[in-house]
């Protein structure tokens, strides 16, 4: 995900947020996340979280409890700070009409696979029946604090079963992290069987093969954004994206954290992501081997994805 590039996306043109009905008010979950920094070893007792069964015997990524991205635990609650909350609110709302323009309505429930902290999910319709799913406890403990009415699912995106359909799956950055064309596969089946019939299925890669161009990014924030320590602390971040074996299908990003403290200790922190570089044909096919059928994204919509858009419904 290009955390980084998040803050100079411009609002969506000629889109309506009347058909959306009540948003949740989003100042108000945002003072939940600001009582406190949320830890993965209190997760358990923290977080009313909902498990489900695999049901897919063996995946080539690592598998649930081997996350090795540092963001994703130990510095999970530094996160509202590196990409705040606020800077989704646009895209909650581009997604959204891309979802209606599949079903011919607002989709009334909703699933995310890899909802990580739940920044997009503050902005979804308070009255839609959404679940959050993930497979980092940190995460999703920061993403209870700020969605405290939503369910939430510790699970591997790629082998989970919830028993129940949902009129659309939303699968945003976090298929980034599916390096594995199987993976993708797995985690779009998993889509498909909890769809329901006419429902659909978003896709959201930051990058594929055919677009993909090395860059810089920086971002973050604080003093001056009210963070999860009562303003205490500041974060800057710089995204370092390249690609290391242009035979392969992966991309590196070397992530480069400055965390400040309130008392003014600064932490210099670098975390490497593999992310999965994958040609539009590539999407396109584990879409069909999944059973779903690929529509085409009005161009208008399209375009204002950050990334690019894959869009499926299921006959």
């Amino acid at each position: 995900m290009l955390i980084g590039t998040r803050h100079d996306r411009t609002a969506p043109r000629g889109i309506s947020s009347s058909s959306y009905g009540a948003v949740a008010p989003v100042q108000d979950k945002l003072a939940a996340l600001r009582g406190g920094s949320v830890s993965s070893d209190s997760v358990d007792s923290r977080l009313r979280l909902a498990y489900c069964q695999p049901v897919s015997p063996s995946l080539s990524s690592p598998a649930s409890g081997s996350i090795r991205e540092r963001l994703y635990t130990d510095l999970a609650d530094w996160w509202p700070l590196l990409s705040p909350p606020e800077d989704y609110a646009d895209e909650a709302q581009r997604y959204l009409e891309l979802f209606t323009s599949a079903l011919g309505q607002v989709p009334h429930s909703l699933l995310e696979l890899g909802s990580g902290g739940g920044h997009l999910a503050v902005h979804l319709p308070s009255e839609m029946d959404l679940v959050l799913l993930d497979l980092a406890p940190a995460m999703l403990a920061a993403s209870q604090r700020l969605n405290p009415t939503r369910r939430h699912v510790l699970a591997d995106m790629r082998s989970c079963s919830l028993g129940r359909s949902f009129d659309a799956v939303l699968l945003h950055d976090a298929v980034m992290y599916l390096t594995q064309p199987q993976d993708l596969v797995a985690t779009c089946r998993v889509a498909a069987a909890h769809l329901r019939t006419g429902g659909a299925l978003l896709v959201l890669p930051d990058l594929v093969a055919e677009t993909f161009a090395e860059g810089l990014a920086v971002g973050g924030g604080g003093p001056d954004w009210s963070g999860p320590d009562d303003a205490g602390r500041s974060a800057r971040m710089m995204e370092w994206t390249w690609d290391p074996d242009p035979a392969d299908s992966t991309y590196r990003v070397d992530m480069s954290f400055l965390l400040r403290q309130p008392d003014g200790t600064v932490q210099a922190i670098h975390d490497v992501h593999t992310m999965a570089l994958h040609s539009l044909q590539t999407y396109w096919d584990c879409i069909r081997a999944a059973g779903l059928r690929p529509v085409e994204a009005p161009p208008l919509l399209a375009a204002q994805c950050p990334g690019q858009a894959f869009l499926a419904v299921k006959d």
